[in-house]
């Protein structure tokens, strides 16, 4: 698990979904439905930096070793139960809020972390992640609000040896909303992504493959171009890669780059 939390970062996080979630449809034709391949590739890319930790944050391949880079650069509020070790019953308990005001922007950002590290058999077995995070960014144009919420529980199927498979277990959601200027033009956005995942199956021996498991999501949205209300099937096949069906269109995407293929 590594966290690794700057404000500049978090602000272009917020950007990047936002601008995955409506500039970067600017090639979408002018229709009333987004088509479920573009939406399948912001999917695939939220589930990527979600799972890979490719923004910073919890990721799959560091199973459930001690997070060891936990980095809050500014004033922020830290609660450690614990000690250093990956012990039974560690506990973070972290929240984080900020607020930045210039001339010409704001920007609110607010967010808690919650980490405990389960055991069996006083053997270090799972842990518990819980990650929420709201950020508003206005100025520029701009007036943006983003959500972000997971709560995962990663275990290990054979607790105590050396390189046994894990299975993660959990729930995934993600929201923009808000309006941003293009050129002269003011437009409004609205999108969100919840994945319900279960029994993933993922080889850490194998650059953290998720060999086997499925999920549920539903996604909706709309932009200037369009809007779309799409739920499906998630299956995951390994090689990094998984299996979507949404809205009767099947598509293979790559979890660990987030790309279509």
């Amino acid at each position: 698990m590594k966290h690794n939390y700057k404000l500049l970062l978090l602000a272009l996080l917020c950007v990047a979904f936002t601008w995955s979630a409506c500039r970067k449809l600017k090639d979408e034709p002018n229709t009333s439905t987004v088509s479920t391949k573009v939406v399948s590739t912001q999917m695939a890319s939220s589930l990527s930096e979600s799972l890979y930790g490719a923004q910073g944050g919890f990721s799959i391949e560091d199973g459930i070793d001690y997070p060891s880079n936990l980095d809050f650069a500014h004033k922020g509020k830290i609660k450690v139960q614990s000690n250093h070790h990956l012990v039974c019953g560690f506990k973070i308990d972290t929240t984080f809020s900020a607020n930045f005001d210039t001339d010409s922007a704001k920007l609110d950002l607010w967010e808690k972390i919650k980490y405990e590290v389960l055991c069996t058999n006083s053997i270090p077995s799972s842990v518990n992640v819980n990650d929420s995070l709201r950020l508003v960014i206005v100025g520029g144009g701009n007036n943006i609000t983003a959500k972000y919420g997971k709560s995962f529980l990663l275990k290990s199927l054979s607790p105590g040896q050396t390189g046994a498979k894990l299975q993660l277990d959990g729930k995934l959601n993600l929201s923009v909303n808000g309006t941003y200027k293009e050129n002269t033009t003011t437009k409004a956005v609205a999108a969100s992504y919840n994945f319900s995942l279960s029994a993933l199956v993922i080889d850490r021996s194998a650059d953290a493959d998720i060999i086997s498991g499925n999920g549920k999501f539903s996604t909706k949205g709309t932009y200037d171009k369009g809007t779309w209300n799409y739920s499906g099937t998630i299956v995951f096949i390994g090689g990094h890669k998984a299996k979507v069906t949404i809205n009767g269109d099947v598509y293979t995407i790559n979890i660990k780059t987030g790309q279509v293929l």
